[in-house]
Formats: C-alpha cells, structure tokens, sequence
C-alpha cells in the first residue's frame, strides 16, 4: 500500500470525537494524511483539526432513512475518492467501507467503539436489530484489522465471530496535560457528570434527582448532550426548588470541559445493566476524571468497577436511584482522609491508562499496512 491517505468514516460530528481525534493524530505520527469524513448538523461547529475533514449534509439526521442516506453516500465518496487505507468507526460506517475496500482492493480497519447491536435504542425494535446483526454477521467474519475498547467485549466478538479483535481504550492523551496536584474548591462538594451521549439508562435522571436529599453545600453539573437531555430540562422545570443544586451545560470544548472538571470534587459514570452494551462499557469520561484528579462515583458493572476497585480511584453506588446516590455522595463529602487518598491515586491511574502507551497497538497494525 503506497498511498499515505487514511480515510475515517463516523456517523457522528466530527468536532467533539475525541477517540478519533486521537487516532488521527497517531497516524500523522507516522506520516500518514487522515481525512475524517462525518456530518453535517444544524448546531455544527468549525472542527478546527490540524487534519482533513469532511462532512456531509443530509436532509434526515435520525431514524432508518438517515443511515440509509448515509450509508449511500458514503459508499459513493469512498468509491470515487483518491486511494487510501479506509478505517470504519462503529457499525453504521462499515458496510460502505467494506463494500469499497473489496471492489477496490483497499486496506481496511474497522473500530468497533461499543457494542453496537446491544445498543438500548434498537432492543425494542427487532426489525432494526435484526438488520443491523444481518450487517455485522456478513461482514465481521471476513475482517483482518479489528479494535474495540475493553477486553470484555474483545472477548464477546471474538467467541462470536472468531475473529482475533484487539483492545484500544479510549483513554486521555495524558502527554498534553502536565500533571500538578490539584486542589479543590472548599465549597460546594460538586458532582460532575460529563458525556456526549448522556443517554436513558446512563443515570442522569437520578443523579438530578438525589438533588432533593442533598443540601445547597452541594452542586450538581451534568455537562454534554444526548437523549435524556429534554428529560433533565423538564424534571428541572417541574421541580424549580433544584435550580439552586443543579445546573445543565451542553457540550463544551475538550479542554474547557476538562478545566470544569478539575473544579470538581466527584465525577460519576452511572450506567444500569438494562442492555449489554452499558453492562460491558468503559465510557472515556472515567479516564478523564481521573486526568483532572477528580475522583469517581460509578454504578455496578463489571467493566467500570472493576478498574475503580482495582486502582482505587473511586467508590461504587450499589443501586442506581437518587437517595442511594446521594447518600454515598454525603459519605463520601465527610471522609476527607479517605477523599485524599483516592484523589491521589488518580494520578496513578493515568500513568497506566493513557494514549501515549495505548496507540502503539493501533501504530502496530498500521505499520503492517503501510
């Protein structure tokens, strides 16, 4: 393969994918030409990236009709545009990219961000299940080049398909921040919860909602964008007596939401097990807590509390409702020797968890290629 063009596929706004961004800027590492090719939204913003991009205006941004029109017009790019190595983000990018690289004979990787067919929002629609399992059981098999971002669901791929999959975390590019003890604010004990897809079933509701057990000693942000946004305004509006506790923020730049962060004394990851695809996640926002030393809150599942109980960087909530949330919150704002000692081991988490040590698996494999 002499070409040095990488072509990245997503579904999604290219401006605030982080784990691309970072894959991007690995690859220019080794000299090679990233081109992400995204979408075009009304809230839209420059990405203002040091690589290509591209973004397609679609007249639908949701539903079957909008993959569909995605999907075709991926295909067509793909088919017609300068030789590359084509690199599919998640599920809803890869049948393009496939189709391309057989009838093209190009190089193709494809990046499995989550489980996509276990996602909550096709379970209860099995016609679209069904369609999307059809895709990934066609092509998964036939694939050389496959990354994912925990063991676990690594591991849930390669029974299934027989594939070897290999992990790249979406951990922090930790280089880019130079680590100084931070302090925090003395008042209010603030509880940040950030994320993209702050979703049903990721806890964002009963994180608001343990406001009613809580004091104005403490505040809670939830920062980011997602379906259960338009739930949170209106559980706000109904009960005004929390706009003193609670504050919605959408999206942020990366780095403005990290210096928010560093403000705060909790962040939290409160996915239920409702579906595989939270039961199994490593959600990136638990490394970036721990980038800004600010310890974590997480719920029960296997993947999350493992490494919170392993590293100790963090406190688990047994059950996912608003008085157990505020009440390890309380605990936790009382042991101030205990907040210290997790506080500190942060700074050990991102030795281990970090981009710089992370990308050399995925620098592997495109050494092979070029």
């Amino acid at each position: 393969m002499k070409s040095k063009r990488v072509i990245l596929s997503v579904s999604n706004d290219i401006s605030t994918d982080r784990r691309v961004e970072k894959v991007c800027l690995a690859l220019m590492e080794l000299g090679l030409e990233p081109l992400v090719v995204g979408r075009n939204l009304p809230t839209s913003v420059d990405p203002n990236k040091p690589y290509a991009t591209k973004r397609f205006s679609l007249r639908v941004n949701k539903g079957a009709l909008f993959y569909a029109c995605l999907n075709l017009r991926l295909f067509f790019y793909l088919l017609f545009a300068p030789k590359a190595i084509l690199h599919a983000n998640d599920l809803d990018t890869l049948l393009p990219n496939f189709l391309v690289s057989k009838l093209r004979g190009l190089p193709l990787i494809y990046d499995s961000h989550e489980l996509f067919t276990e996602v909550p929002e096709i379970q209860n629609r099995p016609f679209v299940k069904k369609t999307w399992l059809a895709i990934e059981r066609f092509i998964f098999p036939k694939l050389k080049h496959v990354f994912t971002v925990n063991d676990v669901i690594a591991g849930i791929y390669q029974e299934k398909y027989q594939v070897p999959v290999q992990v790249l975390k979406n951990v922090p590019l930790v280089s880019q921040y130079p680590q100084t003890v931070i302090t925090k604010p003395a008042t209010p004990f603030t509880v940040i919860m950030q994320g993209a897809g702050i979703n049903v079933d990721r806890g964002a509701e009963e994180l608001l909602l343990s406001a009613q057990y809580l004091t104005n000693d403490f505040r809670i942000l939830i920062v980011g964008a997602g379906d259960a946004w338009p739930s949170l305004e209106k559980l706000l509006i109904d009960k005004p007596e929390l706009n003193q506790r609670v504050s919605l923020k959408t999206k942020l730049p990366y780095t403005e939401l990290l210096e928010l962060t560093k403000t705060a004394h909790l962040g939290v990851s409160l996915d239920k097990p409702t579906n595989l695809n939270y039961k199994y996640s490593l959600p990136n926002k638990l490394f970036d807590y721990c980038l800004a030393q600010t310890p974590v809150l997480v719920s029960n599942v296997p993947v999350v509390a493992g490494i919170v109980t392993q590293e100790n960087c963090g406190w688990i909530v047994p059950n996912v409702t608003p008085k157990a949330i505020a009440e390890r919150i309380k605990q936790i704002q009382k042991n101030a020797e205990d907040y210290k000692k997790v506080q500190a081991a942060c700074l050990q988490v991102i030795t281990k968890y970090n981009w710089d040590i992370e990308k050399q698996q995925l620098l592997n494999v495109y050494k092979t290629i070029v």
